[in-house]
């Protein structure tokens, strides 16, 4: 995978710009100590999101207008996170809750 990170990373960018709305994002095969693409948070247009066997990147690194406002569904399955994001992590779902 980290071979490939400048492709992902693009291919991301590309998604984000056509304005995809559904994503299926999972990492194959293991390890799960891959971090998560911080350019999937440019995925704007999204409204369904799934992604498994990642480690989330630190969110609180992430640009503050990063994120997903039209959001509707989102799946996290095996999905490693660490302590300084999920303070982060917890004031964008109550973000979310009160819209």
């Amino acid at each position: 995978m980290d071979a490939h990170r400048a492709e992902i990373t693009r291919l991301l960018e590309l998604l984000a710009v056509k304005g995809v709305k559904e994503l299926i994002f999972v990492n194959r095969p293991w390890p799960l100590n891959l971090r998560l693409l911080a350019s999937l948070f440019s995925g704007t247009s999204l409204t369904r999101l799934h992604t498994s066997v990642w480690r989330l990147p630190n969110t609180a690194a992430l640009p503050h207008a990063a994120g997903f406002p039209n959001l509707q569904e989102l799946g996290l399955y095996i999905v490693a996170m660490e302590d300084r994001s999920s303070s982060s992590c917890s004031n964008d779902a109550q973000r979310w809750r009160s819209s």
